[in-house]
Parts: structure tokens; sequence; C-alpha cells
């Protein structure tokens, strides 16, 4: 049945009209699968991928080369897909942290509108960073941090340090922190302050198919394809 839903589901979303007619109750009680999230964002004009062709571009990520790339801003221009995303995020979670004790939520300048949705949906406040001082939780507070993408994970680490102040005063700043995807990250270093921050991501989506490489090992750059930007390949693909 299940099966039989996801085709169904996957043959109503065809071109970008369609994705802008979805509702979030098109996914309950079934979630949004990779699948159907993967060509949301490919019509939206966020998911590219080279499944190994000369013939194609593949992306340019400093001196490192990918088969692939995903990027949440085309999506969240839309206001339904966003709320998709944000209780897809909610549905996610643990079944240890408890929703409903969750009185603010934070994110990445980007994540701004999933955080505003999450925070609607389980009946919180959005707090922006630049203000978080300003309206500084209290002790009995629970904080929900939140990302929409988590690469290098350096962004979810800059909000951690914002929310410093709010820890050492004892608000409860639940260590997990739930994202709409994750693609590999090429930084090592960052990958061992996350464990020092014992922080743990929560992406609703995985890219392991996101393959980076080295420049000078690249077996795309060797047969000819050309190395491209994310911002250049996206204004032509």
């Amino acid at each position: 049945m299940a099966l039989r839903r996801t085709r169904t589901m996957l043959n109503r979303i065809s071109t970008l009209n369609d994705v802008c007619k979805m509702l979030p109750r098109d996914f309950v009680p079934n979630h949004l699968q990779k699948e159907e999230f993967v060509k949301i964002a490919r019509l939206c004009g966020g998911y590219y991928m080279n499944d190994g062709s000369i013939n194609i571009p593949h992306v340019a990520l400093g001196s490192y080369c990918s088969n692939g790339y995903l990027k949440m801003e085309p999506m969240l221009q839309y206001s339904n897909v966003t709320q998709v995303l944000a209780q897809e995020m909610i549905r996610n979670m643990p079944s240890t942290v408890r929703l409903d004790n969750i009185n603010w939520v934070v994110g990445s300048e980007e994540a701004r509108e999933l955080a505003l949705d999450i925070a609607s949906i389980l009946g919180a406040l959005y707090i922006p960073l630049d203000v978080l001082q300003e309206y500084s939780p209290s002790e009995s507070d629970t904080v929900l941090h939140i990302e929409g993408m988590i690469d290098s994970g350096r962004k979810a680490l800059a909000v951690r340090e914002a929310l410093k102040d709010a820890r050492a005063r004892g608000v409860n700043v639940i260590p997990y922190i739930p994202a709409v995807a994750s693609r590999p990250t090429c930084d090592p270093s960052v990958s061992m302050q996350i464990l020092d921050a014992k922080i743990f991501f929560v992406p609703r989506y995985c890219f392991y198919e996101f393959v980076s490489t080295p420049k000078e090992k690249c077996e795309l750059c060797r047969g000819g394809s050309k190395r491209m930007k994310p911002e250049e390949l996206f204004a032509v693909v």
C-alpha cells in the first residue's frame, strides 16, 4: 500500500506548479519519501547529480570535486514546501525528545523559514540569533536548535556558540539538531568539534551518494567533464 501511494505521489509531482499545490496533509500519515524529496528539489532548481557522465558538468567545491549537490534556498522560497519539510523534521525527531516541552526554536539565518514553521507547529516561539541575548530563555525553558542543511557543520557550531550563555545558565538546549538533509563534509577538524560539542544531527534525508574527491584525483575531471561552482552550475542546468 505504501509503495502504491509513493508511486501515486511521484506521478502527481511532475511540474513546479504541482509542487506549489502540495499540502502538509498530503504526507500524513505517510512520510515524504526521499525519492519524492529529490524530485521536488530538482523541480525547484536545488538538486543536481552527475551519474558518472563526462559529457555533463560536475561540482567544484573549493579544492574538491563532487558528483552532486543539494541546496535548500530554492525550495524554501515556497511556503507550502517549507511547511511540508518542517512537518517531516518534527516527525523524524527521536522519541525521547519531549516536543511539548519546547519553548524556543533557533537556527541559522538560512533556516529561518523552517524555524518559524517548526515553532508554529510546536506552539513555541522562534527567536533570531541577533536578538538572542535580548530575549534570552530562562532556566525553565527548553530550546530546539534546527538547521536546513548539514554539510560541514560550521553554521551549526556558530549557533551553538551563540547559545553558550543560555546553556551556562542551565537552559535545556536539546542535543539533537533536526535538519532537512545532510551531505558529506570534507573537513575532519569540524567533525571533531561537533563530537566535542556533544551535538547530534538528525537529518531527514542523507545524501551519501554525493561523493567528494580531491580535484587532482577526480575521475570526472580526468575524463573531461567540466568543473563548475554550484552557483554557476545551477545557472545553466
